[in-house]
């Protein structure tokens, strides 16, 4: 793969994982998702105050996130396949025919749907750990470097 190509695949997961990341703030500042949970009520009445969690899993949701990852790295897998494949082709046998290699860039891209599945299902561990520590909201949204950067020191 070209460091051009290496850059963008890189570029598109910064973009995505950034994205992601902006998605499960504003689900957690969400006052429908903490209906029913103990997070925050808007004040005596609010009905979004009882004892639950909040449900980790619908808000980090790490299948749609994976499916959006390999949809955006497909086209850019496939063509960085393509190109190797031409090149090899070329040196090989002199000629510029491309055999299908788009079937390696659908495994690698579902590869690497995986892998953020994997890292966004760790996240939502951290999240399920995270509330029973956790005073407000706003700390919640601190804990999200911890399953990137590992514990620190408090403030």
């Amino acid at each position: 793969m070209s460091n051009a190509s290496q850059s963008d695949v890189a570029a598109a997961v910064t973009a995505l994982l950034a994205r992601q990341e902006g998605v499960i703030l504003a689900r957690l500042r969400a006052p429908k998702i903490r209906k029913h949970t103990h997070w925050e009520p808007e004040n005596d009445t609010d009905p979004r105050h009882a004892d639950a969690d909040l449900d980790q899993d619908r808000v980090v949701n790490a299948a749609r996130w994976a499916e959006g990852t390999s949809q955006t790295l497909t086209p850019m897998l496939q063509q960085a396949a393509i190109a190797t494949t031409r090149k090899v082709t070329q040196a090989v046998t002199g000629t510029d025919t491309v055999p299908a290699a788009t079937a390696a860039a659908l495994i690698t891209a579902a590869y690497a749907g995986e892998a953020i599945t994997g890292f966004l299902a760790g996240l939502a561990d951290v999240l399920a750990e995270a509330q029973h520590d956790a005073d407000t909201i706003e700390d919640l949204e601190r804990t999200r470097s911890l399953a990137t950067t590992g514990p620190r020191n408090p403030p």
